[in-house]
C-alpha cells in the first residue's frame, strides 16, 4: 500500500470514527431529562412589550429564536449576523411554512430600528429585524425583540 493510500484508509477510518461519535452524542442529546421550566421573558418589540410566550403563534408550531449579536457591549453589530440576515429575505417564506421566527438581541429596540432603517431593512412602521416578504410586493418587512431590562 502506498503513502497515499495509507494515509486515505487512515483518513477514512477517523472519519467513520467521528461519525459515531457524533451519533452517540446526539442519542445522549435526545435522552437528557426535561429540564427546568423556561422563565417568560419579556422583549421589547416595536408593537409594545412581549412575553416569550406570546411569540408562538399556535401551541403546536415550534419558535425559533435567533440571536442576532448587537447591543451590550458589542456597540457594532456582528458582520456574519449582518451576512445571514441579509440572505434571511431570500429563504424566509420557505421557513415561515413550518416554523415561526424571531430575530433578538442585546440592543435596545431604538438602536435595532436604526440598525434596520440602515441596513434597508425597516419598514413604514419602523418594525425592525424579522425579515418577511410582503406577498403582495418585493417590500421587504422587518420584526425584532429585544430582552427587556430587568
Amino acid at each position: 500500500m502506498t503513502d497515499c493510500a495509507t494515509a486515505r484508509a487512515t483518513l477514512r477510518n477517523a472519519e467513520l470514527a467521528l461519525m459515531q461519535q457524533r451519533e452517540t452524542v446526539a442519542e445522549m442529546r435526545r435522552n437528557l431529562p426535561t429540564g427546568p421550566v423556561v422563565e417568560d421573558y419579556v422583549f421589547d418589540t416595536p408593537d409594545g412589550p412581549r412575553r416569550l410566550t406570546e411569540l408562538f403563534t399556535t401551541p403546536d408550531r415550534p419558535l425559533v429564536l435567533y440571536h442576532f449579536m448587537y447591543g451590550k457591549a458589542q456597540t457594532d453589530p456582528c458582520p456574519m449576523c449582518s451576512m445571514w440576515t441579509d440572505g434571511w429575505a431570500a429563504i424566509d417564506h420557505h421557513v415561515a411554512q413550518r416554523v415561526d421566527f424571531k430575530m433578538v438581541s442585546a440592543a435596545s429596540m431604538p438602536a435595532t430600528l436604526e440598525l434596520a432603517a440602515e441596513r434597508g431593512g425597516a419598514d413604514s412602521t419602523g418594525s425592525a429585524r424579522r425579515r418577511r416578504r410582503s406577498s403582495s410586493t418585493s417590500e421587504v418587512r422587518t420584526r425584532t425583540a429585544t430582552r427587556r431590562r430587568s
